[in-house]
């Protein structure tokens, strides 16, 4: 019996999937980030060929008819030597079909759907927005990286959160949270992130305030030199490509050392004021400084005293390593939120809007085909996902699918795209 392999081969794990020519699931391979452009060639081809040997097995390699790979930066392959050096691989494993590589977002899209055209909408550590003509992908919005794009994905997030819980830590409480808008409305969480568009109204492309004009905490310039640059690539899961990076932002007051913010409170003659184990520097009670402290924990530890000393540990532990202290912090958004902090709340809709103008570059409203919502931020149950799903299905009334297994959908298209697309993303479920 004929077999097809599928791999997905990101920045933090590579999956490989055996199946039949019917879907049935044959073997299964799980191994380390296999990204060429985040680890080099010889290191990512390295864990693919692991993947690819456990999900072999026994199995003899010369039953293996076809198979796809998944890639960030799949340009890679163009080059000559790298080429080379995966069809080398292959023969290692004892694989004598051709390298076969797709862009890592279209399979995300496979992975929603069997129609061939649509759309994926892809939130990760980055955010992309595609239109996928017969399984190919012909435009692109956004996926920019962390310096000039990637707006509403997870780094984005982590990055919003941060910058709100530095304010609310540094922010006596006789004076209210910064507003970046110059109102005072229920959505300061969002404008405090530079976003100044109004709320509920993704029919509108926005234009928000561009975050590299903000003066940024601790350093005039945001982060060093040694934060990793962000692509296109590697966005289809959270944390495929570790490569969307940012600052931590503004804190209102005067910009070049990590300081300032300490030093503004200083001068006011306020300290931040602890109410039950938490500073509050607003004066408002409830829930509001869920997310802050969800956030000082996150990065410094449990138990942590949250005070403006906190805040300027937080920067230099930011600045330092910004992917690994950022990302991480995405999910506390929609925990903070569902615990009723309205800052989170509000950094969650205009991450929403933001998306949905990413997507509304590449899709026409009278279009009806598919949407898919992918990456590791939409395909997690959560706030931000059913409002994203919502938004979407108002706009275009038209179906809206979250990405299955990926392997899988590789492994689908390695076969051929033939046969019921269900059954092998059930296979790789």
């Amino acid at each position: 019996m004929d077999l097809f392999l599928g791999i997905d081969a990101g920045g933090t794990s590579t999956r490989a999937l055996l199946t039949t020519s019917t879907g049935e699931r044959a073997g299964y391979g799980l191994a380390g980030g296999g990204n060429p452009a985040a680890h080099g060639v010889d290191a990512a081809l390295a864990e693919i060929t692991t993947a690819v040997k456990q999900a072999l097995g026994a199995t003899d390699p010369g039953r293996v008819v076809n198979g796809v790979i998944g890639l960030a930066g799949l340009g890679a392959l163009e080059d000559p030597a790298v080429h080379a050096a995966f069809t080398r691989a292959w023969a290692d494993c004892g694989l004598h079909f051709p390298v076969r590589g797709v862009e890592d977002p279209l399979l995300a899209f496979v992975a929603g759907t069997p129609d061939p055209s649509g759309h994926v909408l892809l939130s990760g550590t980055g955010a992309v927005a595609l239109r996928v003509a017969d399984r190919r992908v012909t435009e692109v919005a956004d996926g920019q990286g962390w310096l000039l794009g990637d707006e509403g994905s997870g780094f984005w997030l982590g990055r919003a959160a941060a910058r709100h819980a530095i304010r609310h830590l540094t922010t006596p409480p006789t004076h209210p949270m910064p507003d970046m808008s110059g109102n005072n409305s229920a959505r300061s969480g969002a404008n405090e992130i530079g976003d100044c568009s109004p709320a509920g109204q993704p029919d509108a492309v926005h234009a928000p305030v561009d975050d590299a004009a903000q003066p940024a905490v601790g350093s005039a310039g945001g982060l060093d030199a040694g934060g990793h640059s962000g692509s296109v690539g590697g966005l289809g899961k959270a944390g495929a490509r570790s490569g969307s990076v940012g600052s931590v932002g503004e804190d209102g007051g005067r910009p070049g050392s990590a300081g300032s913010a300490r030093d503004a409170t200083a001068r006011s003659g306020c300290s931040p004021v602890k109410v039950g184990g938490r500073v509050r520097g607003s004066g408002v009670a409830g829930a509001e400084g869920e997310l802050a402290r969800l956030v000082a924990e996150a990065v410094l530890g449990p138990g942590v005293e949250l005070s403006s000393r906190t805040a300027d540990l937080m920067i230099i532990r930011a600045q330092a390593a910004p992917v690994t202290t950022l990302a991480p912090l995405a999910p506390l958004v929609g925990q903070a939120a569902e615990a009723g902090d309205p800052a989170a709340a509000a950094i969650l809709e205009s991450a929403a809007d933001r998306l949905l103008a990413t997507l509304a570059r590449v899709r026409a409203p009278e279009e009806t085909s598919p949407i898919v919502l992918a990456g590791g931020v939409l395909t997690a149950q959560g706030p931000l996902r059913e409002r994203v799903r919502r938004l979407c299905e108002e706009r275009w009334a038209t179906s809206v699918a979250i990405a299955g297994d990926t392997a899988a959908a590789a492994a689908w298209l390695a076969a051929g795209a033939h046969g019921a697309h269900a059954n092998w993303l059930a296979s790789g479920s």
